[in-house]
């Protein structure tokens, strides 16, 4: 599993008592790994551009893509605390 990989952000946003996390990011296989560095994900989206299917999961403070392939600029928002 190797590591999202940025091209704008992360963005750190606090909204109230929430902290937000917004970028762009491209993945190199099947099972890259973004650490948000929250302590509980409330929620997680991730909009692919590349007509590659992708899903996610989460596992503490991680979130694993779960893609067919290579993706580039897949649109990720989080939100947690």
């Amino acid at each position: 599993m190797a590591a999202v990989t940025f091209t704008q952000g992360p963005n750190y946003i606090v909204i109230g008592n929430r902290r937000m996390i917004t970028g762009v990011f491209n993945t190199a296989g099947a099972a890259d790994t973004f650490a948000t560095g929250l302590n509980f994900i409330s929620a997680a989206m991730a909009m692919e551009n590349t007509n590659v299917a992708m899903g996610l999961t989460r596992s503490g403070a991680t979130i694993t893509f779960v893609t067919a392939g290579a993706t580039t600029a897949n649109q990720l928002m989080v939100v947690g605390i």
